[in-house]
């Protein structure tokens, strides 16, 4: 659009509407456009030119200068375009917020009444992105299941032109996650919150919503650990449920004690805090707690094999730290614990175990199988290790042994076996690897030299502390 365009409201709607007479969705189109123009509009360009609310170009002055919003604009914009439009006042939980807060800044929307039923706009979020807001006062202890130990820095972040689709017209069902009303009729939904009820909800981001995910552990953003420990379920829906991987970021809040903080990011001392047990379409996020403090768990989503994105904050409460707090005995990384589409996608099909978490008991041998890719079946090289953290008394003193002498694996008529036996109570780690033989080398040859791209493609917690019925 040309800048003269924003001369006058009537250059405007002539430029952006003149082709949607008679369109089907004509009112749709109308707020979509008013709201392209708008999110592409160099607004700083605009500081030096007149304040006023006569035109666009005015109004893009008042924004510039912070005399206005971009709720009040968009709803002028739209009442030019005879859209009949609502500015909302409320509160959202917008940068700044952290789980578990009661409170947060007045924030405004819009609604707009199209198509027979009023709809929800979010202009400033639609049009605007915050491009490295980051807050500080947190220590992040891991992330891809690796020690951290460094404290986050807080940084307030660039304001960014962006069209963010998600605020265009979302579910008010979803919407109510972040932002409530003042008056609880602009929630448009059949069950209407309080603003305590608010606060309380999870927190969620819209990458939660486009992969179909649910919380299916306590409801709120805001837990308290029992004796050191808690469990978070996330579940997918099973239709695409072993094409979304899930990983996670742990953070413990700066405390006053020095002593607590240096035990802490020291990474000797740092537990392997959290297991990400996987079940089909449910994951389990198993943390347990070395220290009483305020911890936040950041969980990321997205398709196999893509960049992951943010999908829920939750913030512990610990109390009670868990005694004799122990490592995990493997670092799984991103394939986390039990089959999952890197699994698959490696040629490893129809396990026999599910769950990443498997009950064991001692001197009892436990069979793990998959069915093998016909493609791959003579190329493949297999291994499997079995790991276990040594019984000790302190997490200074704990280090993990590899016993691979008790692990078998077998390839017979495209069934991969792999056979183990625990000896001592306690949990270990079972992990696989596959990889391509090398042209030329004999079966008697085969050793991890002659193996291109051994990757570690799944893993699971054999345990003599969980019972069957705990498993799911």
């Amino acid at each position: 659009a040309s800048p003269d365009c924003a001369k006058s409201f009537q250059a405007l709607n002539q430029y952006l509407l003149h082709d949607l007479t008679g369109q089907k969705d004509r009112e749709k189109l109308t707020v979509r456009a008013l709201l392209a123009w708008l999110g592409n509009q160099n607004v700083d360009g605009y500081r030096g030119h007149p304040c006023n609310q006569d035109t666009p170009e005015g109004f893009l002055s008042l924004i510039a200068n912070k005399r206005t919003m971009y709720s009040t604009f968009f709803t002028v914009l739209c009442r030019h375009a005879s859209i009949l439009c609502v500015k909302i006042k409320g509160v959202s939980r917008c940068a700044g917020y952290e789980p578990g807060d009661q409170s947060s800044g007045d924030d405004h929307w819009t609604t707009v009444y199209i198509n027979g039923k009023w709809e929800i706009i979010h202009p400033f979020w639609v049009c605007r992105s915050l491009v490295g807001h980051s807050a500080g006062g947190w220590i992040k202890l891991e992330e891809m299941g690796k020690f951290q130990g460094h404290r986050t820095k807080s940084a307030a972040g660039t304001l960014v032109n962006a069209f963010k689709e998600y605020y265009f017209l979302p579910n008010p069902n979803e919407f109510r996650y972040y932002c409530h009303p003042d008056d609880s009729k602009w929630q448009l939904t059949n069950e209407t919150l309080t603003r305590k009820e608010f606060f309380k909800l999870p927190y969620i981001f819209p990458t939660f919503f486009a992969l179909g995910l649910k919380i299916v552990t306590e409801k709120s953003c805001l837990l308290i650990s029992k004796n050191g420990e808690i469990d978070i379920g996330i579940q997918a829906p099973m239709k695409n449920a072993n094409t979304i991987e899930l990983h996670y970021e742990l953070f413990l809040k700066e405390q006053s004690s020095n002593d607590v903080d240096q035990m802490l990011t020291e990474a000797k001392n740092m537990p392997r805090l959290v297991s990400m047990i996987r079940c089909a379409d449910y994951w389990t996020f198993k943390i347990s707690f070395p220290t009483e403090g305020t911890y936040k768990l950041s969980i990321y989503g997205g398709p196999y094999n893509n960049p992951l994105r943010r999908v829920s904050d939750f913030r512990i409460d610990c109390s009670k730290r868990k005694q004799n707090c122990r490592l995990l005995p493997f670092d799984p990384g991103r394939t986390g614990f039990g089959p999952g589409p890197k699994t698959e996608d490696k040629g490893l099909f129809v396990p026999s175990h599910l769950s990443g978490m498997v009950p064991a008991s001692v001197n009892k041998s436990i069979e793990i199988s998959f069915q093998i890719d016909t493609l791959l079946l003579k190329t493949m090289y297999v291994k499997a290790e079995l790991q276990h953290y040594n019984s000790v008394t302190t997490i200074e003193e704990t280090e993990t042994t590899v016993l691979t002498k008790q692990v078998m694996c077998t390839i017979q008529n495209q069934e991969l076996r792999i056979t183990t036996e625990i000896r001592k109570e306690g949990e270990y780690a079972l992990s696989i690897y596959t990889g391509r033989k090398m042209d030329g080398v004999s079966e008697e040859d085969v050793d991890d030299s002659s193996i291109e791209g051994l990757e570690n493609v799944c893993n699971y917690i054999l345990s003599t502390e969980v019972k069957r019925f705990e498993v799911l």
